[in-house]
């Protein structure tokens, strides 16, 4: 499959429970030549981007969340930005949010 214009929207961290498996979720698009996948969402457990299995990072298309895509097609950019967000990304992240949020809000 064919990957261009891959845009990452959002990282965050979650742990399943206080000691549960720790993992990542990544929102982003992209445009596979037949169209413009706008909003897809990948779960990856942190482990994995450390060893780089591929095979344990779970996409969908969440316009149509009954759909699936092979995790290991996106693994490199997804794993590249989880490592950009442990990288110091969060408070960039965070502060994009924020501006997103404050644009959101009416003058009063």
């Amino acid at each position: 499959m064919s990957i261009k214009d891959f845009k990452v929207t959002d990282v965050t961290y979650h742990r399943n429970g206080i000691c549960g498996r720790q993992f990542y979720s990544v929102r982003f698009s992209f445009d596979n030549d037949e169209r413009i996948m706008d909003n897809m969402l990948a779960v990856v457990p942190h482990a994995a981007c450390k060893s780089g299995d591929g095979a344990e990072c779970f996409v969908i298309d969440m316009n149509n969340p009954t759909s699936y895509w092979r995790g290991d097609d996106f693994n490199d950019q997804i794993c590249a930005a989880v490592a950009e967000y442990e990288e110091g990304g969060p408070a960039r992240f965070k502060a994009a949010m924020e501006g997103f949020r404050a644009a959101l809000k009416r003058p009063t």
